[in-house]
């Protein structure tokens, strides 16, 4: 046999052997599943302050596996001078989003931050905040600010059981560099000679840092946004289970007598029964007026002359003998008073005055 011959003999010989070797050399790391990823979001925006009653407040997180199944997942959650019921969740295997809920109640007064811990046996931690929980007391705002002359409304639309969708309305005024008056003034713009100092309507003192746009309002808290203002606990939520947070941008004026009045403005809402709650108010440049109230299948209209003596207080003089009511408007984008656009007013329902945004009628 010659040397090729013997060459091919070998090669065919060794080929196996390398061949079984390959097969037997242990998988490298590439080659093992990897672990999956944990992820945790809380479902309040960290950024913002959160108001915290003395009956606590839901915080919703919400945990994301990502790459596969985390197993024995739980979360935890803590923080200085707080409770949260419960502490700890335990989530099982997390293979999509899960959402734990706790109550959350601060112990004392002041800022306040929430951390939230999650573990599991086969992925890494995963670690998140809400750092600006807040509730009244404690070291007051640097009141570095002065909000005089801002004036807010806004509507809520809610659900009301056996009855359906309704909304409500609500206003807050910047009197001058410490009080504001959350709720609906009865005779025009407000006068408050006291504040209360742990209020939830009428007057309240207000702190406004300029430096970080914080600013309290009573027992609530809130920032400034430009020209808009972002609140949290004044007002009434959208659901029995949430706190009333939004960011108003609406802004109105208390009506002076020298603005010339002339439109038609209404506000309706449903009622049991199929029945609409009406308010329907007409001015005119002459002084004279109508107003339209009760419900649809039983409004109640009166007529007659009005006077503004001062700011905000509207004087009614008609069918109905004398009233005395609320008038503010609407501000336009270049912050000009617009009637316009609707203005607000007051009239008492259900045994308490309230504030309503009319809209205009065209």
């Amino acid at each position: 046999m010659d040397r090729r011959g013997v060459g091919a003999v070998v090669l065919a010989w060794v080929l196996p052997l390398v061949a079984a070797t390959l097969v037997l050399v242990p998988a490298g790391p590439s080659g093992a599943l990897a672990a999956p990823t944990l992820t945790v979001t809380v479902r309040d925006d960290p950024a913002q302050p959160h108001f915290v009653s003395g009956a606590g407040r839901l915080v919703a997180v919400d945990v994301t596996s990502a790459g596969g199944a985390a197993e024995d997942v739980t979360v935890t959650f803590s923080g200085p001078d707080l409770a949260a019921s419960p502490a700890a969740a335990d989530l099982g295997t997390v293979t999509g989003t899960e959402t734990a809920v706790t109550r959350v109640s601060l112990l004392s007064g002041g800022f306040h931050t929430l951390t939230v811990e999650v573990a599991s046996t086969n992925a890494g931690p995963a670690t998140a905040s809400l750092p600006l929980l807040w509730s009244a007391g404690g070291t007051p705002l640097p009141a570095t600010g002065n909000l005089t002359g801002r004036h807010y409304g806004w509507r809520v639309d809610f659900y009301e059981p056996h009855v359906g969708y309704r909304h409500e309305d609500f206003q807050l005024s910047f009197l001058d560099d410490h009080r504001a008056f959350i709720g609906a003034a009865p005779k025009g713009r407000p006068r408050c000679p006291s504040v209360v100092e742990h209020g939830y309507t009428g007057c309240v003192p207000y702190r406004y840092d300029v430096s970080t746009g914080l600013v309290t309002i009573g027992d609530f808290i809130g920032r400034v946004l430009g020209n808009d203002l972002y609140l949290s606990g004044i007002g009434r939520a959208e659901t029995s289970n949430s706190v009333s947070e939004r960011v108003v941008s609406q802004r109105w004026r208390y009506v002076r007598n020298r603005l010339v009045l002339d439109g038609r403005w209404r506000w309706d809402d449903l009622r049991g029964g199929g029945t609409r709650s009406v308010i329907d108010l007409a001015l005119r440049p002459d002084r004279t007026f109508r107003l339209v109230t009760g419900t649809d299948v039983r409004p109640v209209e009166t007529t007659g002359t009005f006077r503004i003596p001062r700011h905000g207080k509207l004087v009614l003089l008609g069918t109905n003998g004398r009233e005395v009511h609320t008038l503010a408007v609407r501000l336009g984008p270049d912050g000009r008073p617009a009637p316009g656009l609707g203005v607000w007013f007051t009239a008492p329902t259900d045994g308490t005055l309230a504030s309503f945004r009319l809209d205009p009628v065209t």
